[in-house]
């Protein structure tokens, strides 16, 4: 992390609102230095908008936000709920999550791999593979958008091939952003309506989020938004995430045949009008939603007094699943929940029920406190070594670094288990590695970026 002046001042700020804390609070120690360095990440990632986001900012922010503050408020406000509550105290909960979440936070930062790109530049050269090649933007959206609509009819052993070439609409909107396409803003609008629409039919809003909000700190960039501006828009995206949880929960409870749009607008409109968006059941239904530490407390009560640390048990089975092609073994669908789930936390989930383990959670049912902060640490290392290779990869090939979002996609949801980041992780490379393959051996197209090119 670079100590600028701006770094400077988040710290400053960290610390005063975590002195703050430790006088005025009855927050035990280790909450009251969650808060901060979530604090600190959270200023970070928002002054960051406009000029660099670090896609490690993300994920930091997001781990802090389920691990740390959600499980606060929940001992603080909502420890009644007969489901979602914390089962062991304060205390022993953040005596292990926040050294574990910390270490993750070390293993990511640590500066020991080292490379920086001028991202100014890299987008200069984007911007001269596109005017060399003008209809590789227009391609990927409409790959992907045929690709999605094909996910729903292709073999079951092909839908993630599939879900990985939806994708590509996304990237293609990324570049839409870099290029000088006409009407491109029109295409874009297009594809964010097209996910909202998905989001609201399924009633699965997390893409959703991450799509737009990848989406909008790349128009940030791009156009050098202003200070007032951007104060605006963080608060227009900050409303629509806070918009989206809130009708969540009601809207998953419609009837499939009645989910729509205006269904979906109608029940935005009467919570409004009835205030319950300011509700207390609204604002725990939040704290539920961003708490994914009530699972990871269920782990840390019932392991290992009840079942024993499973030694690595689950890690090893996620990298078979990740690393292994299929047709070597039967392998396990982790997808939305853990086969370990019960096993770890002795809690039986509904039948369609949709929950994971968390990776600090599954650390620690693996390898117990300790090793599971050290495993933390190895897990934030290894991404850390990853995003140094990518970027040093973009130099010369300056197109990876609009695939960033599309690798770390399911990386940085705070609530997967290890096999399901892992797994989308490694299947990401590969599935890059082979469409940029096909792009020049197939189709002729130079991806390489040489210096005299810039002139």
């Amino acid at each position: 992390m670079q100590l600028d002046s701006r770094n400077i001042i988040n710290i400053l700020i960290a610390l005063f609102i975590t002195v703050l804390l430790g006088m005025y609070s009855d927050l035990e120690n280790n909450s009251i230095y969650g808060i901060g360095i979530f604090t600190y990440f959270l200023l970070k990632l928002y002054t960051g908008i406009g000029k660099l986001i670090d896609i490690r900012d993300i994920m930091i922010v997001l781990a802090y936000l389920q691990w740390i503050i959600g499980p606060i408020l929940t001992y603080k406000f909502n420890n009644e709920d007969v489901i979602f509550f914390m089962e062991v105290e304060e205390a022993t909960y953040m005596s292990y999550v926040l050294p574990a979440t910390l270490a993750l936070t070390i293993g990511l930062y640590l500066p020991i791999f080292r490379y920086k790109l001028d991202y100014k530049k890299t987008l200069e050269k984007i911007s001269i593979f596109l005017a060399k090649n003008p209809q590789v933007d227009i391609a990927l959206v409409i790959a992907g958008i045929v690709s999605y609509y094909a996910s729903f009819v292709v073999p079951a052993s092909l839908y993630f091939v599939f879900y990985l070439l939806a994708c590509l609409r996304f990237v293609g909107v990324f570049f839409l952003l870099i290029g000088k396409r006409k009407f491109r803003w029109w295409i874009i609008i297009g594809v964010l309506i097209m996910q909202f629409s998905t989001a609201v039919e399924f009633g699965m809003f997390h893409d959703l989020v991450l799509w737009f909000s990848f989406t909008y700190i790349i128009i940030a960039y791009r156009i050098q938004i202003k200070p007032i501006v951007k104060v605006i828009s963080a608060c227009i995206l900050i409303l629509f995430v806070s918009i989206v949880q809130t009708v969540k929960t009601q809207f998953r409870a419609v009837a499939w045949q009645d989910r729509s749009i205006s269904v979906y607008f109608e029940i935005v409109q009467e919570n409004i009008d009835n205030e319950f968006i300011y509700s207390e059941f609204n604002r725990n239904s939040f704290i539920r939603r961003i708490n994914q530490g009530w699972i990871i407390s269920k782990i840390i009560n019932y392991m290992p007094t009840v079942e024993p640390f499973s030694n690595g048990e689950s890690i090893y089975l996620g990298l078979k699943e990740s690393l292994l092609p299929r047709f070597l073994y039967d392998k396990v669908v982790f997808t939305g929940q853990s086969p370990y789930f019960t096993k770890y936390t002795g809690y039986k989930l509904a039948r369609g029920t949709s929950m994971d383990l968390s990776v600090v959670g599954e650390a620690y049912a693996n390898f117990g406190p300790e090793n599971g902060t050290i495993f933390m640490f190895i897990f934030g290392l290894f991404f850390n070594l990853v995003l140094y290779l990518m970027l040093k990869i973009s130099n010369n090939y300056p197109t990876v670094i609009l695939w960033m979002p599309f690798i770390f996609l399911e990386v940085v949801k705070a609530e997967n288990n290890f096999a399901t980041s892992f797994n989308y992780f490694i299947k990401a490379i590969f599935f890059l590695t082979f469409f940029y393959t096909v792009l020049i051996y197939v189709f002729g197209i130079n991806l390489k970026f040489s210096e005299s090119e810039d002139s």
